[in-house]
């Protein structure tokens, strides 16, 4: 399956430029996900393997499970599973995962909804709720999955509502493609002060029809009120569909 992304931060998540926007019925998609940490002082501390996976139920419903950070549009490491640990960010080997649901509406577009677990200790559920869409010209492509996060539960322990806007521009070249991950997003209840821009180069390749590796190498903080160029992650991705 052709994706965009990571790595390394959607897909069929993950945001991916070339994957379809939903998989016709039966098809399947699976996705590994490897996510480090690149700050120095702690490098690949963090580190996690994610998986996700999605399946077409009709040829406008597709429907998944979600592990990664990348399937949430994040650049960052510490998704389930973590195999590396550090405090307060990737401090237990499960920490959640979510349900994804892509309805296609016409072609470019599909609304999506995610319910996710975002952590277990403390207990962080929320809801997503958003659209998917792209934009193609020549070998130019445009990808957005903008989407408002509603916290469920536990919103005075960091589980705030947010909005997140990423896009990626990316171009096709033979048997790969090269993109720019950006965009926007933060908490709402402290937007002016806590909104923050990503950006990340996303390198892919497709040695085979139904396979692509990919990488992308990041800032989770690039620019904002309070950018952080230490916050950097790396992710390598490698992802299969079929029937």
């Amino acid at each position: 399956m052709r994706a965009l992304v990571v790595a390394t931060v959607l897909t069929a998540s993950v945001p991916v430029l070339a994957e379809p926007l939903v998989l016709a019925r039966g098809e399947v998609a699976a996705r590994l996900v490897i996510e480090a940490n690149m700050d120095r002082r702690t490098i690949a501390r963090p580190l996690s393997f994610a998986p996700d996976a999605w399946i077409g139920v009709t040829d406008r419903l597709t429907v998944g499970l979600i592990h990664s950070n990348q399937s949430v549009d994040r650049i960052a490491p510490g998704a389930s599973f973590c195999v590396r640990e550090l405090a307060g960010e990737c401090d237990a080997l499960y920490r959640g995962g979510g349900l994804d649901a892509r309805w296609a509406l016409a072609p470019g577009s599909a609304a999506r909804v995610r319910l996710l677990m975002r952590d277990l200790d403390p207990v962080k559920p929320a809801l997503t709720v958003g659209a998917f869409l792209r934009w193609q010209h020549g070998h130019a492509e445009l990808l957005t999955d903008p989407y408002l996060r509603i916290g469920l539960a536990n919103r005075d322990l960091g589980n705030r509502d947010a909005l997140v806007v990423p896009v990626w521009i990316g171009m096709r070249t033979g048997g790969g493609r090269i993109a720019v991950h950006t965009g926007i997003d933060g908490d709402l209840a402290v937007w002016r002060d806590g909104w923050h821009v990503p950006l990340g180069i996303v390198i892919e390749a497709f040695p085979a029809n139904a396979l692509t590796v990919g990488t992308e190498l990041g800032f989770t903080s690039l620019i904002g009120p309070q950018n952080n160029t230490k916050q950097a992650a790396a992710v390598l991705y490698i992802e299969w569909r079929g029937r």
